[in-house]
């Protein structure tokens, strides 16, 4: 959303006239004020913004019971900005600015639509807030918007409550998210508060209340329910074609938003995540590789409960066509209501560009299949800000390209909520590529997370990995795994998570470099069902053998390793 953070910049530095608000939201920059008996204590009078209340509360929620020993006040303006003096607050609790919209007066948005929302304050020098979300609401600083849509029965109302943190500043600080409306005909917005906590508040300052601004795209955006790849885009081994030439229904502006789209029959939930699907445009009866690719300025939003993979290949019922997101200069937007789930053998894979999370829940989940994929020769950094978080699930992994580094700013999260011991992460560093976690990473489980058995398995296969800036009590959720020269043959193949779907993912060791290993898959009778080879490198690698043919049954992988033969039974499920 570069273009419409530039103009929301704009509205908060430059005043109301150099922005248009789409949404008529009462008093963006607080330069009206009115005076009022203290709804807290009738005894007083407040001086508040016309339509907006200042408050705290006795538990630092902003729902929560108000702390009426209080009753603040807003300052005359000052630079053209609404000032509230700090001596008046408690300094060990949470500052409220909240508009509320009850009844008629809630604003109703657009369906299947993005806004950008924005606020920000300034800060007397000295004076340091709290940033992170390990306080109240998950947010110690920043934006909370409240969205009413219809229940599930619909004959009630739910409410999507999406958290944006206030970013590392010293003085000025901007908070804004992309706010994703669903396919209700009623998003109706009921609440926009800012929230700030103090670390430090110098005596006689004050505080400057910037602004709110909202806006949608001016280009429109643009609605993905499936993506269809030309025949046109086929390379003669895999398909490979921008978003913009895939997305159905057909884009409205190559460079507006990209949302993909909840399916419209189900309720979205967390029972009820629904697939944004590729496929080719002609049928085939074998899997494909299906790659696309993210540009510069592009933009990539989803609904909450909506995650993308490749579509069945027809006529299985359990055999998909493998697909790759490729961002290659985008931005891909996580708000706080949003977990973006990469399973079913979908890669995505960073060249550039960036992940912007809003909020501790802002999540990339990557399970049973989903790789994250940092090319070759690539410097990516994931999660810059400290907020967000990278989900790791059985299954899931993250691959590192020769001469790359990936370096992790922000929460890792491994999730053990089965508590079995093959509930376990694998990842590999080869030679040339590296694991870095940086100044503002976390590793940390969730589920069962004291007597939980799930850890980080990195094969330690020529790569670096730096773990320095984590704790010491997060570095035992690393296993590091050296190679074995001793091992015994019957060690040296492991599969990594069985029964398997549709791909078996192995671990393979060699003693030596530039081997080949040749495989084949019988039934238990025997009957042979499939072979091929791949090349080895000394130490573990991990190693995948697509096996989306094989109906759900009982099978044996059979090995040559180094002159040696390996056996291993494995079970297929649908």
């Amino acid at each position: 959303m570069k273009k419409t953070l530039f103009f929301l910049l704009t509205l908060l530095c430059c005043g109301a006239t150099a922005f248009s608000q789409d949404l008529p939201i009462p008093n963006t920059q607080f330069m009206l004020t009115e005076s009022i008996p203290c709804p807290f204590n009738p005894g007083e009078t407040v001086v508040w913004p016309t339509g907006w209340s200042v408050y705290q509360t006795q538990n630092d929620h902003w729902d929560g019971p108000v702390d009426s020993t209080r009753c603040i006040s807003v300052a005359s303006q000052a630079q053209n900005f609404t000032n509230i003096p700090l001596d008046q607050i408690d300094p060990e609790k949470a500052l409220f600015i909240r508009l509320s919209l009850p009844g008629k007066e809630g604003i109703l948005l657009n369906a299947d639509d993005v806004y950008s929302i924005g606020a920000g304050i300034n800060l007397a020098a000295g004076d340091t807030i709290s940033r992170g979300e390990s306080c109240p609401n998950h947010l110690c600083s920043g934006l909370i918007t409240v969205v009413e849509i219809p229940d599930e029965s619909g004959t009630g109302t739910d409410r999507r409550i999406a958290t944006t943190s206030l970013p590392d500043s010293v003085l000025w600080s901007f908070a804004w998210s992309c706010l994703v409306t669903e396919y209700f005909p009623e998003n109706i917005l009921r609440e926009v508060i800012i929230k700030v906590s103090f670390d430090h508040i110098t005596s006689g300052e004050a505080m400057q209340m910037t602004g709110i601004g909202v806006e949608t795209s001016f280009q429109g955006v643009n609605r993905i329910e499936e993506m269809v790849f030309p025949e046109s885009s086929f390379t003669g081994e895999d398909y490979q074609a921008y978003i913009h030439n895939v997305a159905r229904p057909p884009v409205t502006e190559v460079y507006a938003p990209y949302i993909f789209l909840h399916e419209r029959n189900v309720y979205p939930n967390q029972a009820n995540v629904t697939y944004v699907e590729a496929r080719p445009e002609n049928t085939t009866t074998e899997p494909q590789e299906l790659r696309v690719t993210v540009d510069p300025d592009q933009n990539l939003l989803f609904q909450p409960y909506t995650a993308i993979r490749g579509a069945l290949v027809d006529p299985s019922d359990t055999v998909r066509h493998r697909l790759t997101l490729i961002n290659d200069g985008g931005t891909i937007c996580i708000p706080s209501i949003v977990e973006l789930v990469v399973t079913d053998d979908t890669e995505v894979e960073f060249r550039s560009g960036q992940v912007d999370f809003h909020a501790e829940s802002s999540c990339m989940m990557f399970r049973h299949g989903g790789v994250l994929v940092i090319p070759d020769q690539t410097h990516y950094e994931y999660g810059n800000s400290g907020i967000g978080a990278l989900g790791l699930d059985k299954g899931g992994t993250i691959r590192i390209g020769k001469g790359s580094e990936l370096v992790i700013n922000n929460t890792v999260i491994l999730a053990n909520f089965i508590n079995d011991a093959d509930r376990q992460v694998y990842m590999e560093l080869n030679p040339g590529s590296r694991l870095t976690f940086g100044e503002k990473a976390r590793l940390i489980r969730k589920g069962y997370v004291q007597t939980g058995q799930m850890k980080l398995n990195v094969y330690m296969n020529g790569g670096i990995l730096d773990d320095s800036r984590l704790s010491d009590k997060e570095r035992q959720l690393i296993n590091r795994i050296y190679p074995d020269k001793e091992m015994k043959m019957t060690d040296r193949v492991k599969i990594l998570g069985n029964p398997i779907r549709n791909v078996l993912h192995l671990a393979v060791y060699t003693p030596e470099n530039n081997g080949q290993a040749a495989w084949t898959v019988h039934d238990l009778q025997g009957r042979y069902l499939g072979s091929g080879n791949f090349a080895t490198v000394q130490g573990q690698q991990l190693q995948d053998i697509p096996l989306q043919q094989l109906a759900a049954g009982m099978y044996i992988l059979k090995m040559e390793l180094d002159g040696g033969m390996v056996s291993r039974k494995f079970v297929k499920v649908e």
